[in-house]
């Protein structure tokens, strides 16, 4: 039974093979430029610098970090300021930082409020490193 499926499926690839598949008749390819594009003079939009919403963001969220006391609603604030900016990693990463500020603060008198407030704190520290890597804090 397996030589009769093979047998049509080898006809048919060798009727392929013989008809369609030759590249003599094929145009050639195009020719690829041979000038390189020149760079515009014009600065792009991000070479400007970071939002004031960055800034604040970043500044606000170390600030809290550095705070002893409950630091939670400075870093709620840092991480609505950071969704603002319209630079992509910290608007991401406000994101997440306000995820965790929401689960601490739905924490709080449980008796899982110490851990998600440190995990809003470790948020904050990832939040000030992607600060770091945009060039927002040192």
């Amino acid at each position: 039974m397996t030589r009769t499926r093979i047998l049509p499926a080898a006809a048919v690839l060798v009727a392929l093979a013989l008809t369609g598949c030759s590249s003599e008749d094929a145009d050639p390819p195009a020719a690829a430029p041979t000038a390189s594009p020149t760079a515009s003079a014009s600065p792009s939009p991000a070479a400007s610098g970071p939002d004031s919403y960055a800034v604040r963001a970043c500044k606000r969220a170390a600030d809290a970090i550095d705070a002893a006391g409950d630091g939670l609603d400075e870093l709620a604030a840092a991480a609505y300021e950071a969704q603002q900016s319209s630079e992509q990693k910290i608007a991401r990463a406000g994101a997440l930082l306000d995820e965790q500020v929401k689960l601490a603060e739905a924490a709080q008198g449980a008796s899982d409020e110490a851990v998600m407030e440190a995990g809003a704190t470790a948020g904050a520290l990832k939040f000030t490193g992607t600060c770091a890597e945009v060039g927002l804090v040192n």
